[in-house]
């Protein structure tokens, strides 16, 4: 809100059942989207989405922020890594891998897609309960 950044939630309307720790899970959409705010602009959208792909559940965090080079892809994973352009900003490089931690925890997978000045689109691939 102090930012004037414009966030949008889209969540399926199919159940989205997932089998793991709610908190830690919680934790790592927490701490996608604090990411996303921390670095966009003024101005700026986040969006969140969650759906259903067949035996999987995909949640998507995407901002209009500051993006990642492609060739840092890899190592924003890594314990203790920051960008140079993040330095200026609070943290310790933990946030990354400590999500990464907790989604192959629970059989899944975390990669982003992202470009300098474009923003970023994190992607969260968890297996799916059925109901």
């Amino acid at each position: 809100e102090d930012k004037g950044i414009n966030l949008l939630v889209t969540v399926a309307s199919s159940p989205l059942l997932v089998q793991g720790d709610r908190s830690r899970l919680q934790r790592v959409v927490a701490n996608l989207l604090d990411n996303a705010i921390k670095y966009t602009p003024e101005g700026g959208k986040v969006a969140i989405h969650a759906a259903a792909e067949a035996e999987h559940i995909l949640i998507t965090v995407a901002d209009t922020g500051i993006g990642i080079p492609p060739d840092e892809h890899r190592n924003i994973f890594n314990r203790f890594y920051r960008l140079d352009q993040s330095r200026s900003t609070s943290g310790c490089g933990l946030g990354l891998s400590l999500i990464q931690a907790v989604v192959r925890a629970h059989g899944g997978s975390v990669w982003v897609e992202s470009e300098i000045g474009q923003g970023s689109v994190f992607t969260i691939k968890l297996p799916r309960k059925q109901p």
